[in-house]
């Protein structure tokens, strides 16, 4: 059975290390030996229900770490799951008992280290380039085990389209619908590049990626360090490979795959036509291009376990993980809760929780000349995932900042030991702050609809929240700012029968505020959206699209073994599964509190 193993490395691995003890590391392991036969039951009900019902859910419910977690700690659910009826008032008592349940719950789902975790993938191409390389470089025996293998297949078969043509093999169904849409030719450019150096696709048929690019001047608009991180870290390799024109030694494989991936003979395609027809793995390819027996790209191997996840649906690969972005947001759900829940267990939970923001902090900048590497500096932010992977993110920095500011209220007797000031003041520039503020201000009042399109996250009921939750921050109310009237509005407006929201994930392309189907109700965007009408002072207008939202997000907590506490959400595009847990537990705490407050 697998499982999921936190923290410390144990085992004798020479190019692995960690700057801060392995905390926050998450790695799949297979142990034959593990779970006992009920719960291997339970874990392939969840398989199969996957499969089963893969055509109407497309994303997993991030099932297996779950129930180990909550099979190890002997979790049970001993508070009775609220229901409010038609026509049937809120109190208060009814909304502290759906906030405990539900946070009770999900501090059963911390770790030992003190983080939430939770899968984040979602892009299926993922998992491609690390197999090419590993197959490439004669590594894919040694790092997929059978068991792995078996759980890429999974993955596989459960997320292929339907079949509606009688095909019953899925890679005849893949390659028909490959050539049906014209052939690999059409692949994008990173695509073009994986197939290149697989030995598949001719290099002439991509667009020039030259090494000499990062040897501009800083100065250039055009100089490799003026990309987007996420462009700048996989076009460092990209660039790289392009320069080598590097391609894989033929096999059997490969000279089948030439023939079977066009619609025409291999040796009569126009590569330069192809041309204009519309990450870790580079940079590991590009190490055992350099030297294949090299320590760089053996660190590399070494790490590949922190990029695998394991679901119901199978095995996938995810950039890195989410442990910091979760776990600062899941600490914001359980100090909202303190207010009003006094517990043992969620103090606890606070305890470690602090732990591992403050063992997470980045202390250094990179070594050397780091600016020469198109790096910046880094001490004192706070990653995505763990201090291991060293990219600081301005709103994972943010969001872990206010969990320790409001830790330094809290007694240490009651916290631990807090952190040092100067760790904090690391954070921001603190004579830049008001400047910041004063723009960031008028930037989001700038902004003339009245709601903010989420350039992450779906989408405008995300970034009113954080539009919102900025303004107010900076001391911006109902009777004082236009902005956050029309917010307030726009939310009222959009309420369907049910009293909740739910924004497709059209909304992102079409740039426009999107319904799901039908108008339902999605309990992320319903808890957004509830937690702005509270901040934004519709308790004092009319409470009734409030109490109506709250309603929706009480009855909509599940009982059921497994997921006891937690709340149903369809969360689309990336699948970061706690999300249904921090959004609806926070407007919750949000909520209970408000009814404390007099009209």
């Amino acid at each position: 059975m697998w499982r999921l193993r936190i923290g410390a490395e144990t085992g004798d691995n020479t190019y692995l290390f960690s700057t801060n003890n392995y905390a926050g590391w998450q790695i799949w392991e297979f142990d034959e030996e593990a779970g006992s036969p009920e719960e291997l039951a339970e874990v392939n009900k969840a398989r199969d229900n996957f499969s089963a019902n893969r055509s109407i859910f497309k994303t997993s419910a991030d099932l297996l770490w779950r129930i180990q977690f909550l099979r190890e700690k002997k979790f049970e659910q001993k508070i009775p799951r609220v229901r409010i009826e038609d026509e049937e008032k809120i109190t208060y008592e009814d909304a502290k008992t759906a906030l405990r349940r539900g946070v009770l719950y999900f501090a059963a789902l911390q770790s030992d280290n003190g983080h939430w975790l939770a899968e984040n993938s979602g892009s299926m191409f993922f998992n491609a380039p690390y197999i090419i390389c590993l197959y490439i470089t004669g590594h894919l025996d040694k790092v997929f085990s059978l068991e792995h293998r078996k759980e890429l297949l999974r993955y596989m078969y459960n997320h292929q389209s339907p079949d509606h043509d009688g095909q019953e093999s899925v890679c005849a169904r893949a390659r028909k619908w490959i050539l049906d849409h014209g052939g690999a030719t059409y692949t994008p450019l990173i695509g073009k590049i994986w197939l290149s150096v697989l030995g598949v696709y001719d290099w002439s048929g991509c667009k020039p990626i030259p090494p000499e690019f990062w040897m501009l001047p800083s100065s250039s608009p055009i100089n490799g360090g003026t990309l987007w991180i996420y462009f700048r870290d996989i076009f460092i390799g990209v660039s790289y490979l392009y320069g080598k024109k590097s391609v894989a030694s033929p096999t059997p494989l490969i000279m089948q795959l030439q023939e079977e991936i066009y619609p025409q003979p291999y040796n009569k395609i126009d590569w330069g036509q192809a041309r204009q027809r519309c990450a870790k793995p580079f940079h590991m390819l590009a190490c055992w291009l350099e030297d294949s027996k090299g320590d760089y790209f053996k660190k590399h191997l070494a790490r590949i376990p922190d990029c695998i996840w394991i679901g119901e649906d199978g095995l996938k690969i995810q950039s890195f993980g989410s442990q910091l972005w979760d776990t600062a947001l899941s600490l914001q759900v359980m100090l909202a809760a303190t207010d009003v829940v006094d517990d043992d267990i969620i103090r606890s939970t606070l305890v470690k929780g602090y732990d591992f923001l403050k063992k997470s902090q980045i202390t250094q900048n990179p070594p050397r000349d780091h600016r020469k590497m198109f790096r910046e500096i880094t001490k004192g932010g706070w990653t995505f995932s763990d201090q291991d992977q060293g990219w600081p993110v301005s709103d994972c920095t943010a969001e872990s900042l206010e969990c320790c500011l409001i830790f330094e209220s809290i007694p240490s007797e009651i916290i631990g030991e807090k952190m040092h000031v100067k760790r904090l003041c690391d954070a921001v520039n603190s004579e830049e702050v008001e400047r910041f503020i004063t723009k960031g201000v008028k930037y989001i009042k700038g902004l003339t609809n009245a709601e903010w399109y989420g350039n992450w996250g779906v989408c405008f009921i995300y970034g009113t929240f954080f539009a919102v939750r900025g303004l107010v921050a900076a001391g911006n109310t109902y009777r004082n700012c236009e902005a956050i009237r029309r917010a307030v509005g726009f939310l009222v407006e959009t309420q369907n029968v049910e009293g909740g929201w739910g924004e497709s994930y059209l909304s992102c392309p079409n740039k426009e505020y999107t319904p799901l189907d039908g108008n339902r109700t999605n309990v992320v965007n319903t808890g957004q959206a509830l937690m702005v009408l509270i901040m934004g002072g519709q308790m004092e207008i009319d409470p009734l699209p409030v109490h109506r939202a709250a309603k929706v997000l009480i009855n909509s907590q599940l009982d059921a073994r497994g997921n006891e506490g937690s709340v149903q959400d369809e969360c689309n595009v990336y699948i970061i599964h706690s999300i249904g847990n921090t959004f609806t537990l926070l407007a919750l705490a949000y909520y209970t509190k408000a009814l404390l407050r007099p009209l």
